[in-house]
Formats: C-alpha cells, sequence, structure tokens
C-alpha cells in the first residue's frame, strides 16, 4: 500500500536526505520493482509529500509532554523532544533546511488531513499559552522552529566542532598564537562544543527571550499605573 510504502521511505530517512532518496533505492528496500512503487504512490511528488506528512505526525506527540509543569520547564522539554526526534529523521531536516515545497501544506486538506497545519497549530498553541500577543506568539513560534531545524541539521550533519575534535585542534594548533589570540585562548573549548552544549546553551538564550517578551514593559506599566490613578481620583458628576 502507499501507506506501507511511505512508512519505508521514512525509515530510510534516517540516513538518507529526502532530497536523494529515489523510487529505485525505495523499491530495493523494499523487494520490489520500481514500477509496483510508482503504482502505488503516483509518482515523486506523492512520495515527498506522504514522507513529510508522516513526518510531521511523529512530531505531535512531543507537544504532549509537560502539560501539568510550568511554562518554561514545559517548552524546554518539548523543544529537547521534537530536537530528538529531528535528529533521528535527519534526511527529512535536511530537506527543510534546503526546500519549501511540502514544508506546510502536504496535500488537499479538504480530503485529507495536514500534518504540517498541526504542527503549526501545536506550536501557536504553546505559545499562546502565556500571554503574548499573537505577533509574539508568531515570531516566538517561528524562532523556535528554525532553531530546532538549524541544530538538528548540525547535529545530525556532524558540523559541530566536537565532532571533529582532533583534527580541528591539529589544524588550529599550527596557525601564529600572535595573529590569531582568541582562537589559541578559546581552543580547547571551542573543540569540546558538542550537539548537546550547543542546543542547551542555544534554547537558554531563546527561552530568556521568550519570557522577556512575555513580561510587560515599563512603559506598559506606568501606563495602565497612570490609567487607574485617574480612574481612581474621578468624583461623579452631580
Amino acid at each position: 500500500s502507499a501507506a506501507s510504502i511511505v512508512e519505508v521511505a521514512l525509515d530510510l530517512c534516517r540516513e538518507i536526505p529526502l532530497a536523494d532518496l529515489s523510487i529505485v533505492q525505495l523499491a530495493r528496500a523494499m523487494g520490489v520493482t520500481p514500477a509496483t512503487a510508482h503504482y502505488y504512490l503516483d509518482g515523486r511528488d506523492a512520495l515527498l509529500a506522504g514522507v513529510i506528512a508522516r513526518y510531521f505526525q511523529t512530531l505531535l506527540p512531543c507537544f504532549d509532554i509537560g502539560r501539568d509543569q510550568p511554562w518554561e520547564m514545559r517548552i524546554r522539554a518539548v523543544a529537547r523532544a521534537l530536537y530528538e526526534r529531528q535528529v533521528e529523521y535527519r534526511g527529512v531536516n535536511a530537506y527543510f533546511v534546503s526546500h519549501n515545497r511540502f514544508r506546510l501544506v502536504q496535500g488537499d486538506s479538504a480530503t485529507r488531513s495536514d500534518y504540517g497545519i498541526r504542527f503549526l497549530e501545536q506550536t501557536l498553541r504553546l505559545f499562546r499559552e502565556r500571554p503574548f500577543s499573537v505577533e509574539c506568539a508568531v515570531a516566538n513560534s517561528h524562532a523556535l522552529v528554525h532553531f530546532l531545524s538549524s541544530s538538528a541539521h548540525s547535529a545530525g550533519g556532524r558540523q559541530l566542532p566536537g565532532q571533529h575534535r582532533r583534527f580541528i585542534r591539529d589544524q588550529l594548533r599550527r596557525t601564529d598564537p600572535d595573529e590569531f589570540p582568541a582562537v589559541h585562548q578559546a581552543l580547547d573549548a571551542f573543540v569540546a562544543l558538542g550537539a548537546d552544549q550547543a542546543f542547551e546553551t542555544g534554547l537558554s538564550i531563546l527561552i530568556r527571550g521568550f519570557l522577556d517578551d512575555a513580561r510587560p514593559t515599563k512603559t506598559a506599566s506606568r501606563t495602565r499605573a497612570v490609567a487607574h490613578s485617574s480612574r481612581s481620583i474621578q468624583t461623579p458628576i452631580a
């Protein structure tokens, strides 16, 4: 069935970039002919849309984590779960880094459920649990989604310095410390930077920014105080 083919394709995307996954590779993994796969899938676009929709479906349970926890703990737990799932399916996540097609809508939403839109709904709801304005909720959810995607892409693609520690240390030690003093001062910390530390540091910075957005500004607080005072001193007109 088309559903079973999509399931196998998603599993292959743990290792193979979705953009590079061919019908021939998929058919070989399933032990069928490419013609058979084409018959059930109705083309490569159907494969892409189906895999992405199924991928988003696997992300949705992450939003159920920590519903009884304070918001800061909840968003940290949800973000961690989403990040780990995106690293797991790094082939799909890599597609999102460089492609736009099917990122939000994977088909005719009138005839089947679009899990990309459901993912957007849950992300926005996560920020509406706090007193964010709609504009802040949109901007913050966008920032979080892109942070998770880029972090997962770096981790899955082995782009962190700590994942190439020996090579980077050897190369940087050959440079002139007088010409690159900051590099040599930070050498040990730089080559020790791994995916987990980079993710946690970036997430902490994001969450602090989110919480600042949720706090009333001093100007807004002062305006409310002045308005309250003016109401309290008003006297009824006889």
